[in-house]
Order: structure tokens, then C-alpha cells, then sequence
């Protein structure tokens, strides 16, 4: 539920989420530079690959309006601390 009103707080479409996660998996990241992907769908349409497409430039620009400048989240100043 606290990932859903996440979603909610950032104006993403919950739904549309689920939707992403189905179809691109996720990536796991590691510090030695590996990158593992899991849970991508098998045979994407060229619809799909555009709804994902979509999804993740939308979603950036809808926490980029709300959260702001990643230097600055919510506007505050962290070189004064």
C-alpha cells in the first residue's frame, strides 16, 4: 500500500505501473557494473514497446515536475549543510 500512495504522490498512474512492470521486468544494478534484468516479457508487440517507452519518459517528466531539481529535491538547498 506505502508503494501505492507513492505512485499516487507523484501523479504516476498506478495501474500504468503495473502495466510497465510486466512488460520491461526490472534491472538490478550492481557496483561492480553488472546489470542483471529479470521478468521482461517474451515477444513484445511494437505497441507495448511504445507504451514502455512512454511510460518511462512520462513518468521522469511527472517526478521531475513535482520533486524538481535531483541536486534540489522539493526546492530545498543541501550545499548549506
Amino acid at each position: 500500500m506505502q508503494q501505492t500512495v507513492l505512485y499516487l504522490a507523484l501523479g504516476l498512474n498506478y495501474v500504468d505501473y503495473q502495466r510497465f512492470e510486466t512488460l520491461a521486468g526490472e534491472a538490478i544494478f550492481y557496483v561492480a557494473g553488472n546489470v542483471e534484468v529479470h521478468g521482461t516479457k517474451k515477444d513484445v508487440t511494437p505497441a507495448e514497446a511504445e507504451f514502455v517507452v512512454g511510460y518511462a519518459i512520462d513518468s521522469a517528466f511527472q517526478i521531475e515536475l513535482r520533486v524538481g531539481d535531483v541536486e534540489k529535491p522539493s526546492g530545498s538547498d543541501r550545499s548549506a549543510y
